[in-house]
């Protein structure tokens, strides 16, 4: 069962476990072994062996596969794609049953259930589980074969077509984040004006119009990180995509920039808490980055940043006037403040004043049905507030999240 196409099998010795069952008894406990266990890291039910061959398919990412995910159909000579769709279907032909040891139930009608920390991402695999059940229907090549494309065109190829957020690996390697924070904008009280601005940019990337980089700097505990996540939840559906890069790997960001400009998605890739020292050189790798380059940054990646530091880069008093031995100070202050400049859209987070702040809190305390007086919240808020944080939107949220855990004394 040679494959052309589809040649990059996950976990192949599953694949290569069970075939081997078919052929002679001594490979069914591996067989049985290898399917259980990938239901179990990946989350499937029902028939284990349609759901790994579906898996096998929904993250194969290869030429045809990407080339369906970008303009749904593949013309031409398609007789070892063909090849490969048959393959397949004589797999999805195959009776598990025969090899279950008397486990049939395991095999085509798994349940396992897990509690706690779960690894998967249950949307993905409800989504994959039914293109399992529609495939294992195909009676026909040509059926099996649009089933895929319609697949691949809906849905995407890979961790991109099931996955919204990512984080860049010091090994260059684009990893799957599987729990990302649940945060919409209607959880961040204020900031009307920052937030429709963010919408508004965010919204004309994904409906393929000009869109800027954007840099959101201000006050500490503002909900410049929540409004990232917020973008991202809202967005995901319409195929956005968010790529968490530090600041250390802004090396690696012109190779990363290279392979997503060809994918059918639209990425964001996210720096947090972005602020350069006055030694630090790599700030101008992000300046060439965003705009310098002779290549041309693809229409289909932006970068969004937040910092405490309108300029990014930390200023000191000689640049602004006093002696040191740069002959040419203006040119290197100009150079420093440049870097922010590059982001088309900057927006400002203030700390809120002592009525927002109580608005917060109100707030968050109705959405977490805290039950005690407003008279009695807003002076425990207050203390908690003098006490331990200052005026922002995540002193609210810490002084919340005590009096949700039953605590009383501030």
């Amino acid at each position: 069962m040679e494959l052309f196409i589809f040649k990059n099998i996950y976990k192949r010795e599953i694949l290569e476990s069970v075939t081997k069952a078919f052929a002679k008894k001594d490979f069914y406990v591996d067989a049985i072994s290898n399917l259980v266990n990938f239901a179990m890291e990946n989350g499937y039910k029902n028939n284990i062996w349609y759901a790994y061959l579906a898996h096998v398919l929904a993250y194969n990412e290869n030429p045809f596969s990407i080339a369906c995910e970008n303009n749904g159909k593949v013309f031409g000579s398609t007789s070892i794609i063909m090849h490969d769709i048959e393959v397949f279907m004589d797999l999805f032909a195959l009776d598990i049953k025969k090899i279950s040891m008397g486990y049939e139930n395991e095999l085509t009608d798994f349940q396992m259930e897990r509690e706690g920390f779960i690894n998967y991402d249950i949307h993905a695999v409800n989504i994959i589980s039914t293109l399992a059940d529609d495939l294992s229907k195909c009676k026909i090549p040509a059926q099996f074969y649009n089933t895929l494309i319609s697949f691949y065109q809906k849905y995407g190829v890979g961790d991109y077509g099931f996955s919204k957020a990512f984080r860049l690996t010091d090994d260059k390697k684009i990893v799957p984040i599987k729990d990302v924070l649940n945060i919409s904008f209607d959880d961040l009280v204020g900031y009307d004006w920052q937030k429709k601005r963010l919408r508004e940019n965010t919204l004309a990337f994904v409906s393929g119009k000009k869109a800027n980089n954007v840099l959101l700097y201000g006050d500490s505990g503002t909900g410049k990180s929540s409004s990232i996540k917020a973008v991202l939840n809202e967005f995901a559906p319409y195929g956005l995509r968010m790529i968490e890069v530090y600041k250390h790997q802004l090396s690696d960001v012109i190779d990363l920039i290279a392979a997503l400009k060809n994918r059918h998605y639209y990425f964001v890739i996210y720096m947090d808490d972005l602020s350069f020292e006055e030694e630090e050189a790599s700030y101008k790798y992000l300046k060439s980055i965003i705009e310098g380059g002779l290549e041309a940054t693809p229409s289909n990646v932006l970068i969004y940043a937040t910092s405490n530091r309108r300029h990014l880069v930390k200023e000191t008093f000689k640049d602004n006037g006093e002696i040191g031995d740069d002959l040419h100070r203006n040119e290197t202050k100009a150079e420093k403040l440049s870097l922010a400049a590059r982001f088309g859209l900057s927006i400002l987070y203030m700390s809120p004043n002592s009525f927002e702040y109580k608005q917060i809190v109100k707030k968050l305390a109705m959405k977490y049905n805290i039950e005690i007086s407003e008279d009695e919240l807003l002076s425990k808020a207050t203390q908690w507030e003098l006490k331990y944080g200052s005026l922002s939107g995540r002193t609210a949220t810490q002084f919340i999240n005590y009096i949700a855990s039953n605590n009383d004394n501030i």
